[in-house]
């Protein structure tokens, strides 16, 4: 019997529930490996997953059974001293405090979901216990983080890299690391019994952008194609659902070019709720100026919603041009524009045949077959 770690800044968010998923669904099929969740914030109190706490001292007193593990690390464990040697004793006894579940789980493999969450000498540990250390790369840890020299330290000590797109394989590839990479996308249910015209009235066409009111999201070159549009007679309404810091910024920008009666700012709703919305839009427009992948969007093509993107990062891996979506060029805003109205005119029916095809690949049987595969190959 395997038993795996998993290590998360949050556990049960419901507004990061995709891990929370995709864990429960794991443990529930595996019959051959036990699956433990060591998280920072663990939000449910019931969970599928037997879930502990990492980084909180809430509740440790230093009784007989705490005193017994500082005893047997301290003294004992020739690896822990190693990795501690320069530690003083406050910060030895607040490190073994923190990941007290952890050092004491016995468990036959590591996979980091959040490789923030974890420090350079817990991965050093482990590493000299020869156990496999996973992390899987989503996005920030990644693009926005990697050139931090606190990355470097800590990804030597990692025996295997998984990403979520090609696109972000070929930027793990550019550092030139000797650490092999599997891509494994996210799964999504597959929808069924979904209307092809979600458009009753075809004098509006009706679109959906979903994301954080953030400068990476690129809303307001939608604005900008939208305002062009409408000077030339094109008749539309646009929704966009999300919350964030430039939300007056976009409250302002609205009402400068006159779209307050074609442009609404939705704020955040439950991501069930917002799939109840879909039937009521043509196409939907994603202008990010990065995505690794896109969880939004992969649930957009779930519904049949022809969909605009950037040409930027995982996006162009769900998207074929013509078929089930356009795409534009971020450099050249201009292009957004034509985007649009041939997204707006394809074929339905084609474009649902293709979905239908295409997300066969992400079926949630898919994704864990192939992390199951993925633990076994590295657990001997």
């Amino acid at each position: 019997m395997i038993k795996i770690a998993h290590i998360l800044m949050s556990y049960g968010d419901p507004n990061q529930h995709y891990t929370s998923n995709f864990l429960e669904q794991i443990s529930v099929k595996s019959h051959d490996s036990i699956h433990m969740v060591f998280a920072s914030n663990i939000f449910k109190k019931k969970n599928k997953v037997k879930a502990l706490s990492v980084g909180s001292f809430d509740g440790i007193k230093m009784d007989y059974t705490t005193l017994k593990v500082l005893v047997k690390l301290f003294f004992f464990d020739y690896d822990f001293k190693c990795v501690t040697k320069n530690f003083k004793l406050k910060q030895k006894i607040r490190f073994t405090l923190k990941w007290r579940y952890l050092l004491q789980s016995n468990v036959n493999l590591i996979h980091v979901h959040h490789f923030h969450t974890v420090s350079e000498t817990i991965l050093k540990y482990f590493k000299l216990k020869g156990l496999p250390i996973i992390v899987s790369f989503r996005g920030s840890d990644l693009v926005i983080k990697s050139e931090s020299e606190d990355f470097n330290k800590k990804i030597k000590y990692v025996s295997h890299v998984h990403t979520i797109s090609y696109y972000m394989k070929s930027l793990f590839d550019k550092k030139s690391l000797d650490i092999p990479v599997s891509v494994i996308y996210r799964s999504i249910e597959k929808t069924s019994s979904i209307k092809i015209e979600h458009q009753k009235n075809s004098n509006i066409t009706r679109i959906i952008s979903i994301g954080r009111l953030v400068w990476i999201k690129g809303h307001f070159y939608l604005l900008d194609a939208l305002y062009n549009l409408k000077k030339n007679g094109f008749n539309f309404c646009l929704d966009i659902y999300g919350e964030g810091d430039l939300r007056s910024f976009y409250e302002f920008r609205i009402k400068q070019l006159g779209l307050e009666k074609n442009v609404f700012l939705r704020g955040f709703i439950d991501n069930n709720k917002l799939k109840e919305e879909y039937t009521n839009y043509d196409l939907a427009v994603q202008p990010s100026f990065y995505e690794a992948l896109s969880n939004g969007l992969l649930d957009l093509i779930s519904h049949n919603i022809p969909c605009v993107i950037s040409n930027q990062g995982g996006m162009m891996e769900l998207i074929d041009e013509g078929v089930n979506g356009e795409v534009f060029d971020i450099n050249v805003p201009k292009t957004l524009e034509n985007a649009i109205l041939k997204c707006k005119n394809l074929n339905k029916n084609k474009l649902a045949k293709y979905n239908s095809s295409f997300l066969e690949g992400f079926s949630p049987k898919v994704e864990l077959d192939k992390f199951e595969n993925l633990y076994n190959s590295l657990v001997k």
